[in-house]
């Protein structure tokens, strides 16, 4: 029977976990990780860690890195109360096999039986591989990833996972999640931290325009008097981020896939190929193996997806609403210059509740945005009509639209009435239009 490590220093929720493990697996418990404890662990005598975060000597990422520093080969499984993104990512990182939040014993067992059957499964059958790569750092860059919600946390545990390998990424989610963080997050935490990161949406130039942004052009290439390096060579040595990568041209895709696996791009104007050392972090709002091969290359999709982290949409992580409406508003409230951050309370949370969030973390960002500009008083506080959406926003300009065509029409004769009625509900289409596609 393996025997597994509890280190926790409170007893009686370790005496608790052990007895719901007890049928299958044999438990000791410690409630400090200290050099004994490392030492015990290098002889072999325990198959798997299950290690609390908040610990009397040293916590549990700190515990992490000593056996990453001796190189102590032991899964480790992080059961701890702390929901904090940068715990989960620095925990990953630094090579736990999992992260589980504290909850009540039998649920907590429930949910690491086939965890510790996954990860002793795993380590018995071949030795876990060490991949070099600098630390990470000590904080995330903003703007922050916010939300505790088991999908945000899988999240941050791909991003762990991920940070230190050197192949692509390809980040799928619907627009407004952010993808562009995640991608920030894996170049911060990875060992290209420090270097290049360059981003280029895929979905914002022509062809023309786009071949020249990705690989550059010689002095003199179309009447041009200055050389041009592309996002390929200024990211070298570091991360290119290729946003809504499912936009690029049928045609540039066969060049971009050329680049990735011959390792040099060649700028316009020029004969000659210029290594490169890149790598390259992929994400679109759409599943790329659906499109289909007519559309999207699937030598260039298998290049880019090395690995693939899902984004969930703001609709199924509503616990992360609120902290993540605190968060927005305290940055625009900073950005505002305002002496105090709005408050965010149940009425105005109720209202927020209530909407579906077609544009996801980014609609949210927009309609705080609007909501802070109503704020008055010392001490000021967002109220459910400071809240506004955009489709009500669309449906108010169409209502008042035809109110004033109505009454123009009146003024000027019956005879005028439909068509200028007509006129005004094209214009409120092409709106609404603008407005799907864009949160399509």
């Amino acid at each position: 029977m393996p025997k597994i490590l509890l280190i926790d220093d409170d007893a009686d929720f370790s005496a608790r976990l052990s007895r719901g493990l007890a049928p299958l697996h044999k438990a000791a418990c410690a409630e400090e990780a200290d050099d004994a404890i490392l030492e015990r662990l290098a002889s072999g005598e325990f198959a798997l860690v299950l290690l609390d975060n908040f610990l009397p000597k040293l916590s549990g990422i700190e515990f992490l890195k000593k056996l990453e520093e001796r190189g102590i080969k032991v899964p480790v499984v992080l059961v701890t109360g702390d929901g904090d993104p940068k715990t989960i990512i620095e925990a990953m990182n630094r090579g736990a096999f999992a992260y589980v939040q504290k909850q009540p014993t039998e649920e907590l067992v429930r949910e690491l039986k086939p965890l510790i059957d996954e990860a002793l499964d795993i380590w018995s059958q071949e030795p876990p591989i060490a991949i070099p790569g600098d630390a990470p750092p000590d904080t995330l860059a903003e703007p922050q990833l916010v939300g505790k919600t088991r999908a945000m946390q899988e999240v941050y545990k791909g991003i762990g996972r991920v940070a230190k390998i050197t192949q692509p990424v390809m980040i799928l989610g619907e627009a407004g999640t952010g993808k562009d963080l995640v991608a920030r997050a894996i170049h911060d935490h990875g060992p290209r931290q420090g270097k290049p990161f360059v981003a280029m949406r895929c979905n914002t130039f022509n062809d023309d325009l786009l071949r020249d942004e990705l690989f550059g052009h010689e002095i003199g290439f179309r009447g041009e008097g200055k050389l041009r390096k592309g996002k390929f060579e200024y990211a070298s040595g570091g991360t290119l981020y290729l946003d809504e990568v499912g936009e690029l041209p049928r045609a540039l895709q066969e060049e971009v896939l050329r680049v990735l696996e011959e390792r040099q791009v060649t700028r316009l104007g020029s004969n000659e190929a210029v290594p490169i050392d890149v790598r390259v972090l992929s994400a679109s709002r759409r599943d790329l193996v659906a499109i289909g091969d007519a559309r999207f290359r699937r030598e260039l999709l298998a290049q880019l997806s090395g690995e693939t982290l899902h984004l969930p949409p703001l609709r199924e992580r509503a616990e992360d609403l609120e902290p993540l409406a605190r968060h927005l508003l305290a940055r625009e409230a900073a950005m505002a210059r305002m002496p105090r951050v709005p408050k965010v309370r149940d009425r105005g949370l109720g209202r927020l509740r209530e909407h579906s969030w077609p544009g996801n973390v980014r609609e949210l960002q927009l309609v705080l945005r609007r909501a802070v500009v109503h704020c008055r008083g010392q001490q000021p506080e967002i109220l459910p009509r400071d809240l506004t959406f955009e489709e009500e926003n669309i449906e108010q300009r169409a209502v008042t639209g035809l109110q004033v065509a109505i009454s123009c029409a009146l003024s000027s004769g019956k005879n005028h009435l439909y068509s200028l009625l007509q006129d005004m509900l094209k214009k409120e289409l092409v709106t609404l239009r603008v407005y799907l596609q864009r949160n399509a």
